[in-house]
């Protein structure tokens, strides 16, 4: 089991990755809705983020063969056991 914080290891993951995978969920149309501010996620952009960061990490750096692969690891290392 993995530590939440571990998740940026500056290997396979560091932190401007992170911030250009934000950045990239959080794109899009603005309409000035005052429940989807701007520089935040909301609900549906959460499980974006997580999916964008477990590719970068796992499937980029080819540590696993599948895009399944690589959302499956990150739920099962650092996800749920984060969420317990």
């Amino acid at each position: 089991m993995s530590n939440f914080e571990d998740i940026v290891d500056n290997k396979t993951l560091k932190l401007a990755d992170i911030d250009l995978e934000f950045v990239s969920t959080n794109a899009g149309p603005k309409n000035n809705n005052p429940q989807n501010p701007d520089r935040s996620l909301i609900r549906f952009q959460i499980m974006e983020i997580f999916t964008r960061i477990a590719l970068t990490k796992y499937f980029k750096t080819k540590e696993v063969e599948t895009q399944y692969s690589a959302v499956e690891k990150m739920f099962e290392e650092y996800i749920i056991p984060f969420t317990k």
